[in-house]
Order: C-alpha cells, then structure tokens, then sequence
C-alpha cells in the first residue's frame, strides 16, 4: 500500500526506472506491477498495464510534471448493443503517456457516470503496447480481450477502437493484434490481420433514436 503513497512523479519515477532497467535483460521486453497482488492503478483508477521501455521518454528539468488537458470523442455501445455512441470525455493527464494510449486506457475503463452509453471491451484487457508509424496505430491487446462478455455486435468493440483512435490522433488506420499475433479472428469473423480505418455507418443517429 505504501507504494501509493508516492508523489506522482515520484511515482513515475520510480516506475520508469524499474521498467528501463529490467528491460535491458535480455529476452525481456515488458514489465506489468502488481500492488498487494492487485494491478497497479494510475492516479485517474485505470490500471496501467503492461509497461514497456519506450513508454517512457527522456525529459529535463520538470517536464515530467507536466499535466495536459484534452477532449476526446470515444466510442462506445449503445443500449441495443447493435451501434456505436458517441461520448465526449474532457480528460486530464500526464505529458509522459500518449495520446493513443491514453485513448485506450479510457475506452478499457469504460463508461464513466452521467454518459449514455455501454462499454465494448472487457475491462481486464491489457494494454501491451501502443505504437504510432508510418501514420498507422499498432494496437497489441493481451489474450483477455477476445474473452467478450458485452452483449454487443461483434463489430462494435472493434470500431470502437478504431474511430476513437482515428478521431484522437493524426493517423490513417489501426492494426489490432493480441499478444502481437495478427492472424487472430475476433469473435466469428473480425480477422485483425488487416488494417482497419473508421467507419462511422455505424454511429447512432441522434436524430433517430427516439423514432
């Protein structure tokens, strides 16, 4: 428990430490933090996740305090479960995470209190890594997020990746992969070995939910 009575950056601190230290052995590639046995939240409640190095950058002086605000539009389920909703989400957070992993991180939180909508993603589900190249997202789950228990169409948890992060960051499409396996189908026939842009047929029409 004393672990969480750290300031917040020497929270960060310490974390990306320990991360860039163990890392360096080889054949180690992520590092995940348990906390009297249960996953390590960060200061908004979300589990962090699993950690790599490059998840950390390199900052001088106190850059590493720096706190920015943004307005997300995400993603999520409406009641039948057969469209996405929108929800738009102003959110506080910490310059050291990115703005495609911070996207993720909420929509694995899910709906927050006052929001109209359901969640699409099995709020276990790990973040492995997040990576932005060649203005594609790359998306590594761990294998929890093919357990689905939403009573959703299959389509929706994915979409509601794809036109979150579409809409958050510069990019051209998001490739889905689960403990980075790309030939992985979703459900009974969402195959992640391809590259998905947004698709926003799928979107609720305002106008029409109460016809």
């Amino acid at each position: 428990v004393g672990y969480y009575a750290q300031s917040l950056t020497g929270e960060i601190l310490t974390r990306a430490a320990i991360v860039r230290t163990l890392t360096q052995i080889p054949d180690v590639n992520y590092v995940s933090f348990l906390v009297d046995g249960s996953a390590l939240l960060n200061n908004q409640g979300a589990p962090v996740g699993v950690m790599t190095a490059d998840q950390f950058i390199d900052n001088s002086g106190n850059e590493i305090n720096t706190e920015e605000k943004v307005t997300l539009v995400l993603y999520f389920a409406n009641e039948n479960g057969d469209k996405l909703k929108t929800v738009t989400r102003e959110v506080v957070y910490s310059s050291n995470i990115s703005l495609d992993k911070l996207v993720m991180e909420q929509l694995i939180t899910g709906v927050q209190d006052g929001e109209e909508a359901y969640p699409t993603i099995n709020p276990a589900t790990k973040v492995v890594s997040v990576t932005v190249s060649d203005g594609t997202c790359y998306v590594n789950l761990d294998k929890t997020f093919l357990s689905d228990p939403m009573n959703i169409q299959e389509k929706l948890p994915i979409y509601s990746i794809v036109n979150s992060l579409m809409d958050a960051c510069k990019i051209h499409g998001v490739q889905i992969s689960v403990e980075g396996e790309t030939k992985v189908t979703f459900r009974e026939s969402m195959n992640l070995d391809k590259l998905y842009k947004a698709d926003y047929s799928l979107v609720e029409d305002e106008e029409t939910i109460d016809e």
